[in-house]
């Protein structure tokens, strides 16, 4: 399965660099100026702040420069590194900056996706209720039923998420302690976790659950499409802000999808097919995909660093008040 990934990843690649010219590029991206890269870096700081926000709410940590800084690493990881580490690399970097365990770390990641997936859902359907009536029925019809359709399945799975989380842990611990002396400790251990996982889902409340996880979940894919929308106008492509979220949905679902080589060809294809759906042009489609990934990887660099920095400054800061 790995090995069909990687080839997926670079025939993906190959494809869509095989259908431009290094002119489009050059034609789009020479339109964005210092001022404008620049306001869209502010916006992709704002959704790692807004990120930031909510896995604070989840790991019940205040901070929101440690949170911000954590969300901007996670993300820019996620488009970088293969195998979908970038993904796990949440509670590892929650469990190295803040006091809480990978326990913690691995609800809040489960948490935030699924949230992702109904405001993306949710925003959907508002988009639909503008622009469906742009679309051929076939297709409307189809959109209303995902979104539908994933907004009912996420809310269940959130609903019942203790559960789930209960039931996968047993099963998981069943299996370990087949496996002699070092599988029954292993399951002690995914006991504990599980337990742990457990007890933070107990401990929101109602109006984490249903206002400020929520409201926050909304402004990270808000900022998102603002920051979607904003690149392609910049570039000379103004489709419109509510079909342009439609058409951005391309990208954004291949952000649950299993990848090897972080973000690359995955990004570009969905981008590219979305963008081709709403009427934009093969070429343009394609060249403003790459470049997109290209600002999110400058921008997540430069954001992520200066995170780093500051995290390693605090934790030296936190340490130092604890020594005698």
């Amino acid at each position: 399965m790995t090995a069909f990934f990687v080839v997926l990843s670079v025939a993906l690649v190959i494809l869509l660099v095989r259908q431009i010219t290094l002119s489009d590029i050059r034609r789009l991206a020479g339109q964005l100026t210092a001022a404008q890269f620049l306001f869209l870096s502010g916006l992709y700081l704002l959704m790692a702040y807004c990120r930031g926000i909510r896995i604070g709410y989840v790991i019940q940590d205040g901070n929101h420069a440690r949170m911000t800084s954590i969300a901007a690493m996670h993300a820019f990881l996620n488009h970088v590194l293969p195998f979908r580490l970038g993904e796990l690399s949440l509670p590892f970097l929650i469990k190295a900056f803040t006091a809480r365990g990978l326990a913690s770390g691995s609800l809040s990641l489960v948490v935030i996706r699924l949230y992702d997936a109904v405001s993306i859902a949710l925003l959907s359907v508002v988009s639909l209720l503008v622009v469906g009536s742009e679309f051929a029925p076939a297709a409307r019809h189809a959109m209303w039923g995902a979104s539908v359709f994933v907004v009912l399945v996420f809310l269940l799975a959130f609903r019942h998420l203790e559960f789930a989380i209960t039931l996968f842990g047993r099963a998981a611990c069943g299996c370990l302690r087949w496996a002699g002396t070092a599988g029954k400790n292993a399951a002690v251990r995914v006991e504990a976790a599980v337990q742990r996982m457990a007890n933070d889902i107990r401990a929101l409340d109602a109006r984490q659950k249903y206002v400020f996880l929520p409201a926050s979940s909304v402004a990270v894919t808000v900022v998102n499409y603002v920051l979607f929308y904003c690149t392609m106008v910049f570039m000379g492509i103004d489709i419109g802000f509510f079909k342009n979220m439609l058409a951005s949905l391309g990208e954004l679902i291949t952000t649950f999808l299993p990848n090897t080589l972080g973000s690359f060809g995955t990004m570009e294809a969905g981008w590219a097919a979305g963008y081709m759906l709403c009427g934009v042009s093969k070429a343009d489609a394609i060249a403003t995909g790459f470049i997109m990934h290209g600002i999110i990887l400058l921008s997540g660099l430069a954001i992520s660093g200066c995170g780093l920095i500051y995290l390693l400054g605090d934790r030296r800061r936190t340490r130092s008040l604890k020594e005698p």
